[in-house]
């Protein structure tokens, strides 16, 4: 009881604190419902970066349930998020902005290639041991070339990239609301790594997915928002927040849809 009060003044305390951030509601309080929210949101979770890196937490909840998220036909989980990368070679700097991005958010944002080739269906079925393929911005192309591997630590793992083609100008990105210039980005495939082979850099990649996009064309509000509580029950994952993404962003997502 008192964990449930502490819950909801800490929801209120929010509320108070970011009013513009368009947060709505915990999934630990009592939702306050509306259906006046069009269909696309964005999804964050109740960790921080220390507890990822930590080794009391386990991945294997969080693991079943983003593959329950991708796998859902109900709506599309969208990842799209930025992580820097740091390149060995220093002709390509101390470091590199990536953006890492699921196959949902590849097909919804139309992401293509000017020159080698987009990404394809295996390209999110790889681990951290292959050659992580990698799309790279315009910018980018005066130091690497489609096909060029480089070495990079990536969430603290050193890793091989190898450019498969360079975006096209008019590549148009997300990240939760927020616009992303792609011409000087290394677009990198979001993939599970390994189980157990190398739990901080899988635990890492783990909580970067969980701050995604959630589109459901096809769902109302409270019926969007009661089937992902119902999977974070199940799967026992404390959620934050899921709050409308900006009109903008809502618009484009089903200009895409329609496409």
């Amino acid at each position: 009881f008192l964990y449930l009060i502490g819950t909801a003044v800490f929801s209120v305390a929010l509320a108070l604190l970011f009013p513009l951030t368009n947060y709505e509601v915990s999934s630990l309080s009592l939702p306050w419902l509306s259906e006046d929210a069009g269909n696309a949101y964005w999804l964050l979770d109740n960790h921080t970066d220390a507890d990822y890196f930590s080794s009391t937490i386990d991945a294997t909840p969080y693991r079943d349930m983003l593959l329950s998220m991708e796998n859902d036909q109900r709506f599309s989980y969208l990842i799209c998020n930025v992580q820097s990368i740091y390149p060995d070679n220093v002709f390509l700097g101390d470091r590199l902005r990536g953006v890492v991005i699921n196959q949902a958010a590849n097909d919804i944002f139309s992401v293509a290639a000017a020159e080698g080739r987009s990404f394809a269906a295996a390209d999110f079925l790889i681990d951290e041991q292959s050659e992580i393929p990698v799309l790279i911005g315009s910018d980018l192309a005066n130091m690497l070339s489609v096909g060029d591997v480089f070495q990079a630590s990536y969430f603290g793992q050193s890793c091989s990239f190898r450019v498969i083609g360079i975006l096209s100008h008019d590549t148009m990105l997300y990240r939760l609301d927020t616009p992303i210039q792609t011409e000087d980005c290394v677009l990198i495939p979001a993939f599970f790594p390994a189980e157990d082979r190398h739990p901080v850099f899988e635990k890492a990649l783990l909580q970067f997915s969980f701050d995604a996009i959630v589109f459901a064309p096809a769902l109302s509000f409270s019926d969007l928002y009661r089937l992902l509580w119902e999977k974070a029950v199940l799967y026992q994952i404390d959620m934050v927040g899921f709050g409308r993404v900006a009109p903008l962003l809502q618009s484009f997502l089903s200009y895409r849809h329609q496409l």
